[in-house]
């Protein structure tokens, strides 16, 4: 009974253990605060409220290291995306205050799309700077 405590105890551990990859940094040079969202698609959809992006924002002249799960997650996004690039869309923080509806935003396409293969971001060492 003692073993079968010990195997459930390191099981829990071992799954409570999630790796955070934070290897991709978005650099902000524009003169507005942004936020951002990542995709496998070149086409948004999303079921986040305005608030999710409020709370993603950076700052003009600041960067944030962009959290993924998994210690691949990066490099996997981009490898299982369909056109094998990371699909980043960029919303000024104040076009998405003014509307507070994020499925208007993205049906006027109120947002920047970039676009990045592996080979540039390894080349890059994972930063991408938004003008």
């Amino acid at each position: 009974m003692k073993s079968l405590t010990s195997i459930i105890a390191l099981v829990l551990v071992l799954i409570s253990c999630d790796y955070t990859n934070h290897k991709l940094i978005l650099i902000n040079q524009s003169s507005q605060p942004i936020s951002y969202r990542e995709s496998s698609d070149t086409i948004l959809t999303t079921k986040n409220l305005a608030e999710y992006y409020l709370r993603i924002q950076i700052q003009p002249n600041d960067s944030v290291r962009a959290p993924i799960l998994g210690k691949n997650g990066w490099d996997s996004l981009v490898v299982h995306s369909v056109n094998r690039k990371l699909n980043l869309f960029v919303f000024q923080v104040d076009t998405i205050k003014k509307y507070r509806d994020m499925q208007y935003v993205i049906s006027k396409r109120l947002y920047r799309r970039y676009e990045y293969s592996l080979d540039y971001l390894n080349k890059h060492n994972w930063r991408v700077v938004i003008e």
